[in-house]
């Protein structure tokens, strides 16, 4: 992770609050007033029309509320209807009918609908509709997760300080294969205060720390947001350059946030992993934690971590992060650097499913040894052998 410099300055970052929702209303039934008229002319009436609300926050809420009331999608699209209506300009009226009515007929609709889906493949003409009741606390959490995308895809490094169950937000980020380094309250500096809640933090790498894949990593980081709504409290910190020097924006719970999407319980990678283990080593216990697996026979305990994107750098980070046995599988489509592999022979790659056999034979050579030492295991570092707060 590269660390924050010392001139970058420190702001808390605005978003949409309970005393916003009355302006939201407001916009809601100007919108209710606009169905049937392009969205394009639908934003310029919204944003021409006076309002109490912070202008930033007021785009967030239009921009939430189009996402929100997207139509079905039309069995005609927008692109096959100019494939068939447009070709040499048409000046006349008369032939200008003719060509649309003509048109309507080979697509088997009416030529008022076929000149309303014209362009709807625009987000912005595709005509206001309110095929779902909306709340305004459904537009401000939709408002407030565009705003902490917009911060986080051009950040450095965001850290995120959850107090309480950490697991829901750990398994999202797992999931997404994000560059992420998991501490808990034992390596916090302060020693953990009986019936209090665990605190875990999260470091996660942004695009702007990355060589390749820069567009596709920041997308799959901005998908993390939407899983901070299972977070009982947090904090968020990122490290950013919005063009006007570094910043960090700060973010502190509560946050008016959408309910989490449902995750998966398992990836296909995963699920094939564990059946081919099963297969290959019965004779030892599998153990899924949010981050990886932990697989035990007798006296031997490894971690095995299957792990999406990476650099040189972070597979290094992770190596010195684990005294015990550790082996990392990566994905070899997913490099985000152009470093070379550190040299370490518990480095697995993978091309579509994790090579089973190749871990066995490592998990076998390593029976011949004897068991680590004691002590050498992953508490040391604060995580318990279930990866997860000790």
């Amino acid at each position: 992770m590269t660390p924050a410099p010392r001139t970058a300055s420190r702001r808390a970052l605005e978003l949409v609050a309970e005393h916003d929702l009355p302006w939201i209303d407001d916009l809601l039934r100007q919108v209710h007033a606009l169905v049937g008229k392009p969205w394009r002319d639908a934003v310029a009436i919204l944003l021409d029309t006076p309002s109490s609300a912070r202008p930033r926050l007021r785009v967030a809420a239009i921009d939430a509320m189009r996402f929100l009331l997207i139509p079905p999608r039309e069995a005609l699209r927008g692109t096959h209807v100019r494939r068939a209506l447009l070709g040499a300009p048409t000046l006349d009226p008369l032939a200008r009918a003719a060509r649309i009515d003509q048109t309507a007929t080979s697509l088997r609709t009416s030529p008022e609908h076929l000149m309303q889906i014209l362009w709807t493949d625009l987000a912005k003409q595709r005509v206001v509709e309110l095929g779902r009741t909306l709340t305004a606390r459904e537009i401000a959490a939709e408002a407030n997760v565009r705003l902490i995308q917009r911060i986080i895809g051009r950040c450095f490094e965001l850290r995120l300080l959850v107090r309480g169950d950490a697991t829901a937000i750990v398994r999202a980020a797992t999931v997404r294969g994000l560059l992420a380094t998991l501490t808990t309250d034992h390596s916090l500096g302060a020693p953990p205060i009986v019936g209090a809640d665990p605190v875990t933090e999260l470091a996660i790498s942004g695009p702007l720390t990355v060589f390749h894949r820069t567009t596709v990593y920041g997308r799959t980081l901005c998908a993390l947001v939407r899983h901070l709504s299972t977070c009982r409290s947090f904090v968020l910190d990122a490290r950013c350059d919005l063009g006007y020097g570094p910043t960090v924006f700060h973010i502190e719970s509560p946050v008016i946030l959408p309910p989490a999407p449902e995750e998966r319980s398992a990836t296909s990678t995963e699920r094939r992993f564990e059946k081919d283990l099963r297969k290959l080593a019965p004779a030892w216990t599998v153990e899924r934690t949010p981050s990886a697996y932990i697989l035990r026979q007798g006296a031997h305990r490894w971690w095995v971590e299957i792990i999406g994107y990476w650099t040189a750098e972070y597979l290094t980070a992770k190596l010195a992060s684990h005294t015990g046995n550790v082996i990392l599988c990566i994905d070899a489509a997913r490099s985000l650097a152009p470093d070379a592999l550190p040299a370490e022979a518990r480095i697995v790659r993978y091309e579509g499913h994790v090579p089973v056999k190749d871990i066995v034979a490592i998990l076998d050579r390593k029976l011949d040894e004897g068991p680590e030492p004691r002590g050498e295991v992953a508490e040391e570092r604060g995580l318990r052998l279930d990866g997860y707060p000790a």
